[in-house]
């Protein structure tokens, strides 16, 4: 796999920021929040066109209100340190300000690292490869950083596709501490 290592990130407005790539530093839901929607085996979002295979013994849920649209589910690993997975289909409606096209794959990781680096106290480190999810090829990045309101090391494990003509943003994300990676993100390839 090709892997970059970025340092400087392109400078886009956090005005656009969608709900995939919020305050990473925040920790949603709640400690011990109910989904309002369980899942277990196969999920499936029409509304965005992707299906999901739950491996045995974990469950998806949906903490958006009943009446939002649906994007995608979380995966809670660990409530205490956080560690979650997350899934996520959406409307690619970042763009590149220089184009005034959607961001392709690149782009969206590259505004990925500023959405992290906007709220983080601190990165220590971004990677970048090309990747694949199912048959479209992407990128997945990682990045590790610190929180304000947090002791621990953070990182943060993404893949995004984004499919040619359909103007949809596909992601999977692993957010969780540097003293779990290592076990979560073998759960995290289960997914993938």
């Amino acid at each position: 796999m090709n892997k970059t290592y970025c340092g400087i990130a392109l400078i886009i407005y956090l005005a656009a920021l969608s709900p995939a790539q919020g305050d990473i530093c925040e920790t949603y839901p709640a400690k011990g929040m109910k989904p309002i929607y369980s899942y277990r085996g196969l999920y499936e979002n029409y509304a965005w066109g992707y299906a999901i295979e739950i491996p045995r013994g974990l469950v998806g849920g949906s903490y958006q209100d009943p009446g939002a649209p649906q994007h995608g589910i979380q995966v809670i690993l660990s409530w205490e340190p956080r560690s979650t997975i997350h899934f996520s289909g959406e409307a690619n409606s970042l763009e590149d300000q220089a184009t005034e096209r959607p961001l392709d794959a690149f782009g969206y990781c590259i505004f990925g690292l500023d959405t992290v680096r906007a709220y983080a106290k601190d990165v220590q480190s971004f990677e970048m490869r090309k990747s694949k999810l199912g048959t479209f090829n992407g990128y997945q990045y990682i990045v590790r950083y610190t929180c304000p309101n947090m002791s621990q090391e953070r990182v943060l494990e993404r893949i995004v596709i984004i499919p040619t003509g359909r103007g949809l943003v596909y992601t999977v994300t692993l957010e969780t501490t540097t003293i779990r990676f290592n076990e979560d993100h073998k759960v995290f390839l289960k997914f993938i």
